[in-house]
């Protein structure tokens, strides 16, 4: 009783499920009937009505507690003995051998396929060959029949010119063509037609020493979704009589070999597969929720003295421009005045040296007085 053993009988009948749409062996999708499980609630129905053995071959159902003991219940204890086979730990001989020998079936199938596939490769090259061969023949006797129809078709052209020319009783000094003499190349002889051989029998192939080593046949398509087995192998336990059952089996290895096996099998897990359903608990959140608000004191904490240091660097540069601007006025200011005082400066020369300039003609004006007062006390002096 299985879900895949409900698919299996939905193949058998004719209903294949949708391309691509079978994820996992323990849990197949793809039919309406089965991913809604009608078909599994009819069948777990009827199935403790019947007083018949039963097989529950579930993957997840039989390593969860719970659903056990579901199943359990469904089967009446005085018509049907309940027990669990453990298949855990280090596989039997027997079990080993035949991973072995579908491991060595599979290569010897891949090995038979190439080989075929390069058995077909290489006749189909040489009947590309053959091919090939034969239209070259056929070329070249083609060639060799047309040089010879134009030589036969060359004399006998000779031969009519001389007969019209003996004809007319006229002189034919043409000579005849002559024949090239060729060696006559010998034919090759036909080559006998290929005897079909029979089928060569693909190589044998055999096991690595690693392949050797395998305990479990690689499938395709898992038992399990990666999805499932990392949400529920946590909570994954071996059945005991506790759960309802009346026997419990250890075929592979002792139950505290299986339990130590499946233990570290589990903390594997643990540290490889990503958990999907881990939700932090109260100490997280709480931890989580103090660490916020430090870190939002902390920001507002910086924040503000980002602000403060922005207000200072603004005061600074404000100050900066405004002593520039008082520095550049001054230097201004005194370009200004100087500028200024160059201009009194030229204008109060060039004043004095109208001013001197002015005192030579009067000083020339009265030493002309002088000497013309000179020359009239002279003339006096004289006419006295």
């Amino acid at each position: 009783l299985s879900d895949r053993m409900i698919m299996d009988w939905a193949r058998k009948s004719g209903v294949w499920p949708a391309k691509g749409a079978i994820p996992c062996n323990d849990k197949p999708e793809g039919l309406k009937d089965l991913d809604e499980a009608s078909i599994r609630r009819a069948v777990y129905t009827m199935a403790p009505l019947q007083a018949r053995n039963y097989i529950v071959m579930e993957v997840k159902g039989n390593l969860l507690q719970d659903e056990r003991k579901e199943l359990l219940t469904k089967f009446d204890s005085s018509t049907f003995k309940k027990s669990a086979v453990v298949l855990v730990g280090e596989p039997t001989t027997e079990f080993k051998k035949k991973t072995s020998s579908r491991l060595l079936s599979k290569k010897q199938a891949e090995s038979d396929a190439a080989f075929r596939i390069k058995q077909t490769d290489e006749k189909r090259k040489k009947l590309l060959a053959k091919r090939l061969k034969e239209q070259a023949k056929a070329t070249k006797k083609a060639k060799k029949e047309l040089v010879k129809k134009m030589k036969e078709a060359k004399k006998k052209a000779w031969e009519d010119r001389k007969a019209k020319a003996l004809a007319a009783d006229k002189p034919f000094e043409e000579k005849e063509p002559e024949d090239d003499k060729e060696e006559e190349e010998e034919e090759e002889p036909e080559e006998p037609a290929e005897v079909e051989e029979s089928d060569e029998e693909p190589p044998k192939v055999e096991l690595t020493a690693e392949e050797k080593k395998v305990i479990f046949f690689p499938h395709d398509i898992k038992d399990l979704t990666s999805g499932v087995l990392s949400t529920k192998f946590g909570k994954f336990t071996l059945p005991t009589k506790d759960e309802g059952f009346d026997d419990v089996r250890y075929t592979w290895s002792k139950e505290s070999s299986s339990q130590e096996y499946f233990k570290k099998w589990i903390m594997e897990r643990k540290l490889t597969l990503k958990v999907e359903d881990l939700v932090p608990g109260q100490w997280a959140l709480k931890t989580y929720k103090e660490f916020a608000t430090t870190m939002a004191g902390w920001q507002k904490k910086m924040q503000e003295y980002k602000e403060k240091l922005e207000a200072k660097a603004k005061d600074k540069a404000v100050k900066e421009a405004k002593a520039k601007a008082a520095a550049a006025a001054k230097a201004a200011k005194e370009a200004r005045e100087k500028v200024m005082a160059e201009k009194k400066a030229a204008a109060a020369a060039a004043k004095g040296e109208d001013q001197k300039e002015d005192e030579n003609k009067e000083e020339k004006k009265e030493e002309k007085k002088e000497e013309e007062k000179k020359e009239e006390e002279e003339k006096m002096e004289v006419e006295e």
